[in-house]
């Protein structure tokens, strides 16, 4: 199949302007300077924590709507992924955090999204609102590595962890697995295209509201 017709491409580039966005927030700009708030990075950590259990289940249980061995393996492989839970739980022992159970508006929107998608819906659907957070971050990881300013005094980032994790040739590799999973299935499904876009655009605007939230709410 040539590329330009392939789903996912199509459907980024109905997202690049959102991602563009995202990229010039605060929150991303002072991350790359390392000088975002640290309250603001404690509260985005305990939502995001609270947002990965629920999606680590849901990869889970859409695992089991998968019928090529291949990719139900693959699924079930990243629903355990080791890597991001040890960079969080870093965070919560550096913070002395305490995980919570109090989901902010955008945390309980988002997660609602992808509970109904995985339960209630196609395995397309499904597949498509668990896609934008896997690919925008590592897009969003690497732009920061490749643009991240060096602290004066050489110090490292103190975001570092959180910048390796996504901006990686490893996460890289995650994340074109999961698009052609999607692309997979888009073509079984092609009566789903249209509804998988919608979800996949909605929930590129949550990535986008995801780090908006937490940083209008501690920076007043």
């Amino acid at each position: 199949m040539n590329k330009k017709n392939v789903w996912s491409e199509e459907v980024w580039n109905e997202v690049k302007e959102i991602v563009d966005k995202i990229k010039k927030h605060g929150f991303i700009q002072q991350m790359l300077e390392g000088t975002l708030n640290e309250n603001i990075f404690k509260e985005y950590i305990l939502q995001d924590i609270m947002y990965c259990d629920i999606f680590n289940s849901c990869m889970k249980k859409l695992s089991e709507k998968i019928d090529v061995d291949e990719y139900k393996n693959k699924l079930i492989e990243f629903s355990q992924s080791k890597s991001s839970i040890s960079m969080r739980e870093m965070y919560l022992t550096k913070y002395g955090l305490v995980p919570n159970k109090l989901k902010n508006k955008t945390c309980e929107k988002y997660t609602k999204l992808i509970s109904d998608s995985v339960n209630n819906c196609s395995v397309q659907e499904g597949l498509s609102s668990m896609l934008a957070c896997y690919w925008i971050y590592f897009d969003v990881g690497n732009y920061i590595h490749d643009n991240q300013i060096k602290n004066k005094d050489n110090k490292e980032n103190k975001y570092q962890s959180w910048i390796n994790n996504y901006g990686n040739p490893n996460y890289g590799k995650k994340v074109e697995c999961y698009k052609n999973i999607c692309d997979y299935y888009a073509n079984l499904g092609p009566d789903k295209k249209e509804n998988m876009k919608n979800i996949f655009i909605t929930c590129a605007q949550y990535e986008y509201d995801f780090f908006n939230e937490v940083y209008e709410n501690y920076s007043k």
